[in-house]
């Protein structure tokens, strides 16, 4: 009787997330625990600290959430990123918490 087939060592079970996702559901805890800790937007650059992520993955997850409507990122004059939940991204999240 032949064993069932493995998936090579390494592949993604296909009911996880990939990585961009598992980071992009991170980047949007970190915003809701900020956003109820009275903080309206955080800095990239703390994001990048508190995710342990490169600049340019997070520009990019920041961008891609930026598209679909539930994040705000504002480059400041004083050469500071911002992120911030928009309206639609903090009613989706609320809408799916327990």
């Amino acid at each position: 009787m032949a064993e069932p087939e493995q998936p090579p060592p390494g592949a993604a079970d296909a009911d996880s997330p990939s990585p961009a996702e598992a980071l992009a559901s991170n980047v949007l805890l970190a915003l809701v625990e900020a956003d109820a800790q009275g903080e309206a937007a955080v800095s990239t650059a703390r994001l990048r600290k508190l995710l342990d992520v490169r600049q340019s993955t997070l520009a990019r997850v920041l961008s891609a959430l930026e598209e679909m409507g539930l994040v705000a990122v504002e480059a400041r004059d004083d050469g500071r990123t911002l992120a911030s939940l928009t309206t639609p991204g903090r009613e989706l999240l609320a809408s799916r918490q327990p």
